[in-house]
């Protein structure tokens, strides 16, 4: 069985691609190329697989999120696919632990500095985190804290790091990691979560 971002990718191969193209062997550096000269609708899906799979290059996964900007404007189907691949991305990054043994899964702060290059509301991918606050969400909620938001993608958006960071530091998300999320964090997490927020 596909899992859901394997799924939502399908169907934006199957809507916006060519797989008969040269498009899907294309590297990273090569759909960029392709995508800035007027061809980003057929390398909308390469850019996703490449950001969401790990290999998306000298860009990163936020330089490719950021290239597909354009099709997030108007509400239409191009923009549906688009949202689907990275909605499917969001929640497998918070349901699935970055330290389980054989699997390579960027943290979570790492994939939302990706998505917030989109025009979208944060609320769009922190809601589902604060409704989910148990298990690996509540680790990687941790790790955002504790680790915090570094790096080129979040420098691109320094308004949204500091909306995360005080989404974190919010009411219901430490009534969340207190009533719920706390018991899924090693001894003494908790208290240096709270030591950061507070």
């Amino acid at each position: 069985m596909a899992s859901p971002v394997d799924a939502a990718l399908k169907v934006a191969w199957d809507e916006l691609g060519d797989r008969e193209s040269l498009m899907p062997d294309l590297d990273a550096d090569a759909v960029v190329a392709r995508a800035d000269t007027g061809e980003l609708t057929a390398a909308a899906p390469r850019l996703l697989e490449l950001a969401v799979s790990g290999q998306a290059g000298r860009d990163g996964a936020h330089g490719l999120i950021r290239r597909l900007r354009p099709l997030l404007v108007e509400r239409g189907s191009e923009r549906k696919v688009v949202i689907d691949v990275l909605d499917a991305w969001w929640h497998t990054t918070l349901a699935l632990d970055e330290a389980e043994p054989g699997r390579d899964t960027p943290p979570a702060s790492a994939v939302l500095g990706a998505l917030a290059q989109t025009d979208e509301p944060l609320v769009r991918w922190l809601e589902p985190w604060l409704a989910d606050l148990d298990g690996p969400s509540a680790r990687h909620l941790a790790a955002l804290v504790l680790d915090g938001l570094r790096g080129e993608a979040w420098d691109a958006v320094p308004d949204k790091r500091e909306q995360v960071l005080a989404w974190a530091a919010s009411e219901p998300v430490v009534f969340g990691l207190t009533l719920v999320g706390g018991v899924h964090l090693a001894e003494g997490e908790l208290s240096d979560v709270f030591d950061r927020l507070l």
